[in-house]
């Protein structure tokens, strides 16, 4: 009878040499910077930070604007009136 081998592997290192690591880091630092000095990217930044500004104001100008009852209080603002009449009941005969 043969007999199976069950042992399991040992795991292998997940982590790449540390050459491999900085050439990595370096190849990325130098694709963000290239990234960054394209004119075409600059362009999408800016856009990209103007619509979340704008969206941004939008949303700021609704929300604020809108009362909430969920504990059948209202959370805005409240002005409050009274009513003043004019005494009539005096009697001047």
């Amino acid at each position: 009878m043969e007999e199976k081998n069950t042992s399991v592997a040992e795991a292998q290192p997940e982590h790449p040499p540390a050459q491999q690591s900085s050439q990595d880091s370096e190849t990325s630092y130098r694709r963000r910077v290239a990234l960054l000095r394209s004119p075409r990217a600059k362009w999408g930044l800016i856009i990209a930070v103007l619509v979340l500004l704008v969206g941004g104001a939008f949303l700021w100008r609704y929300f604020s604007s809108y009362e909430s009852t969920d504990d059948a209080q209202v959370d805005g603002h409240l002005n409050s009136v009274s009513a003043r009449s004019a005494d009539t009941s005096s009697s001047s005969m």
